[in-house]
C-alpha cells in the first residue's frame, strides 16, 4: 500500500458544484465520474490504492474501465461520506483470475443483502497507516510490521492482498526489477554492488515516470531493495 496525499485543491469543480447545489445529492446522482476517474487517477500515480497494481481509464475485457471509484468509509455505513472528495480512492477492478480483493472483498452477502467491511487501521490517506504499518516477505507476502492483529485482518480478511494471482504479481514485478538492475550495475570481480547503487534504485521507485505513473507494486520492490542494501557486504 502506498501513502496517498489526499489534496482538496485536486476535488473536481463539479464534483464540489454538484455537491453545494443540488438537492438531494448523492454519488449515484453524480453525472460526472469520468473526470472524477481521471483526477483520482492523476493524484494517486495510476496505482490501485490497496493493492498497488496499475490502474488506468482504458476499457478492459468487460466494458468497464480498470479504474473505479471506491469509498474508504462504505457509503452503506456512512451515508455523510458520499460525496466527500477525501472519502474516495481509485482501485482496480477488484477480481483476478476469479479471486475477489480489494473493494470487492471488502463486500460481503448476509441476508440477501450486501453489506461493507470497515478496515480497522490501514488507511492509504495516512502515510502512518499504510506505509509504516506494513511490511513483506521474501515471498512477496503482505504483513503487519508490528504483527498487529488489526493490521493482520485488513490485509488478509478484508483486502485479501495476500491471494495468490496478487503474490505472483508482485514477484513478476520485483523480477524485472531485478533484472533492470542486473543490466545497469553489472557485477564486476572484486567490486561489489554499492549503496548508492541500492540508493539511486530505490529513488526511482519512489518517483512518477513523466506520464505521472508509479511502477506496479513499488513499495514492495522498494522494500526489497532497502533489504539488499542494508545487507552488511554492501555497507
Amino acid at each position: 500500500m502506498k501513502y496517498i496525499k489526499k489534496d482538496i485543491k485536486n476535488e473536481p469543480q463539479d464534483l464540489k458544484k454538484y455537491r453545494e447545489t443540488t438537492p438531494n445529492a448523492s454519488y449515484s446522482g453524480f453525472p460526472s465520474k469520468e473526470n472524477l476517474r481521471l483526477t483520482l487517477l492523476k493524484e494517486q500515480g495510476y496505482l490501485c490504492a490497496y493493492c498497488m497494481k496499475q490502474i488506468s481509464a482504458e476499457i478492459n475485457n468487460y466494458y468497464k474501465p480498470k479504474i473505479e471509484i471506491e469509498h474508504y468509509k462504505s457509503q452503506e455505513n456512512f451515508p455523510k461520506e458520499d460525496l466527500n472528495y477525501k472519502n474516495m480512492l481509485g482501485v482496480c477492478n477488484g477480481v483476478s483470475n476469479t479471486i475477489e480483493h480489494c473493494d470487492k472483498s471488502r463486500k460481503y452477502i448476509k441476508n440477501h443483502k450486501t453489506h461493507s467491511l470497515e478496515l480497522k487501521r490501514l488507511n492509504p490517506t495516512i502515510k502512518r497507516s499504510s506505509e509504516e504499518l506494513i511490511t513483506y516477505d521474501l515471498n512477496g507476502k503482505v504483513l503487519s510490521k508490528s504483527n498487529n492483529a488489526d493490521v493482520e485482518n485488513d490485509i488478509n480478511d478484508v483486502l485479501n492482498l495476500n491471494n495468490k494471482y496478487l503474490i505472483d504479481s508482485r514477484n513478476d514485478a520485483l523480477d524485472k526489477a531485478k533484472e533492470d538492475f542486473r543490466k545497469e550495475n553489472p557485477k564486476k570481480r572484486n567490486k561489489p554492488w554499492t549503496v548508492k547503487m541500492f540508493d539511486d534504485e530505490i529513488e526511482k521507485y519512489k518517483l512518477k515516470d513523466k506520464a505521472g505513473k508509479y511502477k506496479s507494486y513499488c513499495q514492495f520492490i522498494i522494500w526489497h531493495f532497502t533489504l539488499q542494501k542494508n545487507r552488511s557486504k554492501y555497507n
